[in-house]
């Protein structure tokens, strides 16, 4: 792969499996480019707390001897300008800046204009890392980095998963890289030549379509071969993940609110009062707090009375004690809601463990220093969001082989990223995935479960066919 690939000015490394080493292979594709005089500066764009770990961990781990670098993780207080001198490689070393993905999403567009100096001043390798961030063509994101990715010397992509949901998902990526390579710089241009489009729902508006089908594969694929670099995870040798459920009884206050949300649900969808997936997810996402023990409550039967989370009887917590009690090694614990993990932190404090707490209110560093504990040993658990650490963050494999998903989004990227935080090189046993599961009957963890498994858009799916979810 690197023989076939440093000489290229837009490179994919997609998919390239999670583990199997896409951030090396980058850190010696930049230092072929640097020491043969094609670039003379590097930009990473990586999601928060991985653009870090690339200073922190990736750099002084995977760069060749033979390349010094000076590494800086950009700030909205940053002055570029005044840091120029010191950063412009004068000194024989590889000036590598390092941006969270995310910085490109603000109004004040201060990381793009940090990065378009960057690229103005330098010959600049930009590297955009888990590069599916970018693969929504209307986000404020993707348009500026596409806008931006020009002023780079070369390009690369780097991704274990760069299809979610279809092919779709490809165009603005190959687009970051450079917009010949498909030759279509309208998404809708593209969709329109290969993908089939239906309308998305009952009740859709004209023009509202869902992506059915796919067609002159062929044709795209040849397109997109030359700057693509695939490995696929079985290079690694590792033993096939284990999956155990869970199963967690609702207590009966749990049974009838939630019967009471899903009957509401179910009605307003037969009737047509609920045409938007946001809305449907947002009542969905209501079902999935009463499972967790949870419910959002009115103090008047007022429409705009102030609402507030109130706590009802739930297993769930005790049920994952059991667990974590009957086998007490190390665990990475995943849960979507940030009062799920304040709960579980308390609960595993009670027990006499030291959890790790890794989620989206935290500071970069604070995130940053509570990795630390759990790779040091400091700590016996690492519970976090998987919208948060699921994407790129290394090292957890070495401390933990047995992980809980104790709460279950509709993201499946973030679910198949989250699995493999452990299953990748470094891998020293059988990895145990354990979802936790309310029941009896078919709730919404068990839905969740099953559109991972046949990669399905839950909301859409739900909102096609209510009856779906029956009472439990």
């Amino acid at each position: 792969m690197f023989v076939n690939a440093r000489d290229l000015p837009e490179i994919a490394l997609a998919p390239a499996a999670t583990g199997t080493g896409k951030s090396y292979m980058a850190c010696n594709i930049a230092a072929h480019k640097y020491l043969s005089g094609v670039i003379d500066a590097v930009a990473i764009i990586a999601p928060m707390g991985v653009h870090r770990q690339w200073i922190e961990e990736v750099l002084p781990r995977d760069m060749t001897l033979a390349v010094k670098t000076r590494s800086l993780i950009w700030k909205p207080s940053l002055e570029l300008r005044k840091k120029r001198m010191t950063h412009c490689g004068s000194d024989n070393m590889l000036p590598v800046l390092a941006f969270n993905v995310e910085a490109f999403s603000a109004d004040s567009g201060r990381a793009a204009k940090a990065l378009a100096e960057y690229c103005r001043a330098h010959r600049v390798l930009l590297i955009l890392d888990e590069s599916t961030s970018v693969k929504t063509p209307r986000a404020i994101r993707t348009k500026t980095l596409i806008k931006l990715a020009p002023l780079a010397a070369c390009r690369m992509i780097l991704t274990g998963t760069p299809i979610t949901r279809g092919i779709e998902d490809l165009w603005a990526q190959y687009e970051f890289l450079n917009p010949s390579i498909i030759g279509m710089s309208n998404y809708f241009a593209f969709r329109g030549r290969y993908c089939v489009v239906a309308p998305a729902y009952r009740g859709a508006g004209v023009g509202v379509v869902k992506i059915v089908g796919y067609r002159n594969m062929e044709e795209f694929l040849r397109k997109i071969a030359p700057v693509t670099f695939s490995i696929p995870k079985d290079v690694l040798g590792l033993p096939s993940k284990v999956y155990e459920e869970i199963a967690v009884e609702l207590t009966d206050e749990q049974r009838r609110a939630y019967n009471a949300l899903r009957k509401k649900l179910v009605d307003d969808l037969k009737a047509q009062e609920i045409v938007s997936p946001a809305n449907a997810a947002v009542r969905i996402v209501r079902l999935q707090q009463v499972l967790s023990g949870r419910i959002l409550v009115r103090d008047s039967d007022d429409p705009e009375a102030p609402t507030e989370v109130r706590s009802i009887p739930s297993r769930r917590i005790a049920a994952l004690m059991s667990t974590i009690e009957n086998n007490p090694d190390n665990y990475v614990i995943w849960g979507r809601f940030t009062a799920d993990l304040l709960e579980i932190e308390q609960a595993l404090k009670k027990m006499g463990r030291k959890p790790a707490l890794y989620y989206g209110d935290m500071s970069d560093e604070d995130r940053a220093n509570r990795k630390k504990d759990f790779l040091n040993g400091h700590a016996t658990d690492f519970v976090a969001q998987p919208a948060i650490a699921g994407l790129g963050l290394d090292g957890l494999q070495r401390v933990a082989d047995r992980m809980v998903f104790y709460s279950h989004g509709f993201n499946r990227l973030h679910r198949w990223q989250g699995e493999d935080r452990l299953h990748r090189m470094g891998t020293t046993g059988t990895v145990v995935v354990l979802d936790m599961v309310a029941g009896p009957g078919v709730t919404v963890d068990r839905m969740a479960l099953d559109s991972y498994k046949k990669t399905e858009d839950l909301i859409r799916t739900f909102m096609n066919n209510p009856d779906l979810l029956p009472e439990v």
